[in-house]
């Protein structure tokens, strides 16, 4: 980290926690102000490109409590052109952390690309086709209940229970869609809050076509790894033969001295 006169400048690592920590912050920050000046439960998706009323008085105070929020000014030929959520998030994190729009974007598709990895992994290590995940977290049913479903699965995470008893706490699994695919959503949503990956990623990464892009990665490193292996397996089996002709040559040279 370096110091300037006016400001703090994160040179920018891809890579480095520091940038998720302060994407993550500052995206959580200006969401929750929409939501409440908006008076609305949540944003709809993509959040990123939600556009915001352009009641004159709304925007004024929206603006305002940004600049509250994070101790700056938002110049008014700049509110004039401040219409998605993406611009507020990208005029914060251009004044505050000196990242330009090209670096947020180049970051964003890392980031996601990262989680879809990990995403894919995990789908894999639980036989979880990725059909499936797709047609569960794409489905207007769980799309509508996706909040209760998650503060539910995580409450009793640290229980054994099972269907029954997830049941009976909640009217929502009775619904048969949800219920058929209650194992997989359970252990999906441990996986995601272990790994930090929200409701809203998961639908940005099915919306991204990463999945099915990473999904070719991991299979052609798959078959890299498959073709190494079986290279190995073929050199192994010809030093085997070599040590074998090797120890036949030792036991004629043993002959020959023998008869000298």
């Amino acid at each position: 980290m370096t110091f300037n006169t006016s400001k703090t400048v994160i040179i920018m690592d891809m890579n480095n926690k520091i940038c998720e920590d302060i994407y993550s912050r500052t995206y959580s920050r200006i969401y929750h102000i929409v939501i409440e000046q908006f008076e609305i439960s949540e944003i709809p998706l993509p959040v990123l490109d939600f556009v915001f009323h352009r009641c004159e008085l709304s925007s004024l105070e929206l603006f305002w409590q940004i600049e509250q929020e994070f101790d700056l000014e938002i110049p008014n030929e700049v509110s004039e052109k401040m219409v998605r959520f993406k611009d507020i998030l990208e005029f914060v994190l251009e004044q505050i952390y000196n990242l330009e729009i090209l670096e947020i974007a180049e970051y964003l598709k890392i980031r996601i690309k990262a989680k879809t990895l990990k995403l894919l992994l995990f789908l894999e290590s639980k036989k979880i086709e990725i059909s499936k995940f797709i047609e569960i977290f794409s489905s207007d049913t769980f799309s509508n209940n996706h909040q209760n479903i998650e503060k539910l699965i995580l409450s009793l995470r640290q229980k054994s229970f099972d269907t029954s008893s997830i049941i009976s706490f909640s009217d929502i699994f009775k619904n048969d869609f949800l219920l058929s695919n209650l194992e997989q959503i359970c252990q999906i949503y441990c996986f995601m809050n272990d790994q930090k990956i929200s409701y809203f990623d998961v639908i940005e990464i099915i919306k991204s076509g990463y999945l099915d892009s990473c999904k070719q990665e991991i299979d052609d490193l798959s078959e890299k790894i498959r073709l190494q292996e079986s290279e190995i397996k073929k050199l192994s089996l010809q030093l085997e033969k070599a040590n074998q002709n090797l120890d036949l040559l030792r036991r004629q040279l043993n002959h020959l001295l023998d008869d000298i």
